[in-house]
């Protein structure tokens, strides 16, 4: 067994076992969940910031402090930052929540608690291409499970596992075989129901749920902020790595949000995403519109959206839509994105799927109707529908 002394850091070979026994522990949750089974070894290794240890003694009464390294706000050129709002009111409650650069770092920050190669990942098929992203490295085994329009199959889960109202019936299959759900919910508030369904986090239990929200889709993309919610003892592996890393999401970008929230407060900030809700809406009729116009009897789609920015259409006579998205609509000046960009590609030969789970060729493609016109929208379903005839 190799082992070295490295500064203040022992290193070894047993460290990650080491580490396991003693996060499990002293880092229990309600419900007695134990994560450590749960974490990666990269993720077990992860200690505290020493500097970030001493900032909480900064503040201390008589404190002279020549610990951290933090520059002197008296050179910065910025004194102070004044944001016109549309509207608002204060104030917003106070939540317990870690902040990340989108929601999108969230989700891979967690990949790296939790993954080792090897280890298997239970996805929705299709999934989000940025979820793919983050995955491909890790060298893990990607798990497809079906979906319909109203989400995962929860029925086909369990049979996977064992030789999911539906998000009750998953919370309760990840219980079944002791599973930690990632929930990732960027679309929440763009939900056109009178009411928002409830999510996994809120019937969560035993501790087993991390939450991911974006602030993207509701204020603006160019914040690049995030949050992920969940246990605290998972969050606190998140906030090892941030240390590590980041650091800590953009300073400019969190005064910007917070003093946003606080000037709407809660029913204010309500009020807003009810109008982005409206919005989307209105452009989610134009495009279903312009579906009904142009494809009947050359393709199928979803009617009922219920929530986001995009309509999954399946083309008739199809079996692939990447040549005809990617080179035929292209040449006709019209861009959707091909179904097969949303399903796993077999790296590595670690794609498990069943015959009812979709592999690479598809005949769907994605259509979104967040940025076009009514009238650009009837336009490209019209070019689309010519390509098909």
């Amino acid at each position: 067994m190799e082992e070295r002394l490295e500064g203040r850091i022992f290193l070894s070979d047993n460290w990650a076992r080491m580490a396991r026994r003693f996060f499990t522990t002293t880092t229990m949750a309600r419900g007695g969940m134990d994560y450590a089974s749960f974490l990666s070894e990269t993720s077990l290794r992860r200690q505290p910031s020493p500097i970030r240890a001493l900032q909480p003694l900064v503040n201390l009464p008589g404190m002279i402090s020549l610990g951290g390294g933090m520059p002197n706000p008296e050179t910065f050129p910025i004194a102070s930052l004044d944001i016109n709002l549309k509207s608002g009111e204060a104030t917003a409650d106070n939540l317990r929540l870690t902040i990340t650069n989108g929601s999108q770092e969230a989700v891979t920050r967690c990949f790296d608690m939790l993954l080792d190669k090897g280890d298997a990942v239970i996805l929705e098929a299709p999934t989000y291409s940025g979820t793919l992203a983050g995955l491909y490295p890790k060298q893990v085994k990607l798990v497809l499970i079906s979906t319909d329009d109203q989400g995962i199959k929860p029925a086909e889960l369990d049979e996977r596992l064992s030789n999911w109202d539906a998000s009750k019936e998953l919370y309760q299959v990840a219980q079944r075989h002791n599973l930690l759900i990632l929930e990732d919910d960027a679309y929440r508030y763009l939900n056109f129901e009178p009411k928002r369904p409830p999510s996994l986090l809120s019937m969560d239990v035993d501790g087993r749920v991390l939450r991911f929200d974006s602030i993207s889709k509701i204020v603006s993309s160019g914040l690049r902020l995030g949050m992920v919610s969940g246990p605290e003892p998972l969050i606190d592996r998140i906030n090892l790595q941030s240390q590590a890393t980041t650091l800590h999401p953009s300073g400019v970008s969190q005064a910007i949000l917070l003093k946003l929230l606080q000037h709407w407060g809660y029913d204010g900030f309500e009020e807003h995403v009810q109008q982005v809700s409206d919005f989307y809406r209105k452009q989610r009729d134009a495009l279903l519109a312009a579906a009904d116009r142009h494809l009947a009897g050359k393709a199928t789609w979803n009617k009922n959206i219920t929530a986001g920015m995009c309509l999954w259409i399946r083309l008739n006579n199809v079996d692939d839509t990447k040549e005809l998205i990617t080179k035929r609509a292209v040449e006709q000046k019209v861009l959707f994105v091909p179904g097969d960009a949303f399903l796993p590609a077999d790296v590595d030969h670690h794609l498990l799927t069943t015959p009812e789970t979709p592999l690479s060729k598809t005949p769907y493609l994605r259509a979104t109707f967040s940025m076009a016109t009514p009238e650009e929208m009837d336009e490209a379903l019209r070019r689309l529908a010519a390509l098909l005839d």
